[in-house]
């Protein structure tokens, strides 16, 4: 999808940074220091579960290793994908994760985009701070809120009473859904501030992205469906023929064995032909110019289609229905644009020991 653009005033309902605080790796490094210079233990056990706790620290609050591992876990399966069709790697016997692929080690990415994640997530907690949205944003606050909502839940449904979601929620599943609801409050928060968008904005938003308010045109399309292996050999050895000139209809001999036709028109809503079975073309066949052959190995059959019919609809009017579309999709990108700059100036200090002793699993 189109990255959509601002093209008028900034967003600029705040641009307050979040003051540093003392404690970063480095202070805590001070701390065990003077430890050692008084002749006490270096490693007593709260000064340990500390330093061993923390791996970064973002504009001074800290990125736990309970909260880093959340984020390895959510990009985990990404990474492996990445260096699946990259390389075509396989995770065999544990040594996938510290292998090089051309000077790419998979867990050194995975830690890296874990981190880019943490740093994110943690700055939009910091905005949720300042703007009086939540009053503590450590991760024993959240574990004693998830404890918390999972006894009302328990005492809920002990005394009958109706509840939305889960009797209970998991820490992941707990976590997932309360930064999305915080997201949320954020979102409203800042339209509802001192953030109005003018008629005037939403137009010249409207027309620096008109490319996503497109209406979808409807295509009309012929193809052919093949299960057997006989008829799919002929379905391609006839694509061949088609994409030097020629349509499906004209090429088509009335009793060519194995070989079933159909005739679909896609709409704004995609419409299933009775002969094309369940299978939907509209995302692909969309793409496809006038005239263009392409083959669809679906569902143990083949499919051969032409696009034989497109009529240009244009864009969906500025009216006041698409206005609320709009200011949705200017607030969800001003706030995007908002923490994108926060990343940009964010103090991140990350304990390298904690960091680097981090595996995949």
């Amino acid at each position: 999808m189109q990255q959509a653009s601002l093209p008028s005033r900034p967003f600029s309902c705040e641009n307050k940074r979040p003051s540093a605080m003392d404690r970063t790796f480095t202070s805590r490094m001070c701390v065990i220091a003077v430890l050692a210079a008084c002749g006490l233990p270096i490693f007593p056990c709260t000064v340990a579960k500390a330093v061993e706790d923390v791996v970064a620290t973002v504009n001074g609050h800290d990125i736990t290793l309970p909260e880093f591992r959340r984020s390895l876990l959510d990009h985990r399966a990404a990474v492996f994908d990445y260096f699946s069709r990259q390389y075509g790697a396989d995770e065999v016997q544990g040594k996938f994760w510290t292998s090089s692929f051309d000077g790419e080690v998979p867990l050194k990415k995975l830690r890296k985009l874990a981190l880019d994640s943490s740093v994110r997530i943690k700055l939009q907690q910091q905005l949720a701070l300042e703007k009086g949205l939540v009053r503590d944003i450590s991760y024993a606050a959240f574990l004693r809120r998830l404890a918390e909502e999972n006894r009302n839940r328990k005492r809920a449904v002990e005394n009958h009473e109706p509840i939305y979601g889960p009797v209970e929620y998991s820490e992941s599943t707990g976590y997932t859904h309360n930064f999305s609801l915080l997201v949320v409050r954020l979102k409203q928060s800042l339209a509802d501030d001192d953030c109005e968008i003018t008629v005037a904005e939403l137009r010249d938003f409207y027309e620096a992205n008109k490319e996503q308010f497109k209406r979808p045109d409807p295509v009309t399309f012929r193809g052919l469906r093949a299960s057997d292996t006989d008829a799919k050999e002929i379905l391609r050895q006839l694509a061949s023929q088609l994409r030097e000139g020629g349509e499906i209809k004209d090429s088509m001999q009335s009793k060519r064995a194995g070989l079933v036709y159909f005739e679909q028109t896609i709409r704004d809503t995609a419409r299933r032909g009775e002969l094309s079975g369940s299978v939907d073309f509209s995302p692909e066949v969309r793409e496809l110019p006038m005239g263009a052959i392409k083959l669809f190995d679906q569902a143990s059959e083949l499919f051969l289609i032409q696009v034989v019919a497109r009529r240009d609809m244009g864009y969906y009017l500025f009216n006041d229905k698409l206005k609320r579309v709009l200011q949705r999709r200017y607030i969800d990108h001003a706030y995007e644009s908002s923490i994108a700059q926060r990343v940009n100036e964010a103090e991140v200090v990350v304990d390298e020991l904690v960091y680097g002793r981090v595996m995949a699993h």
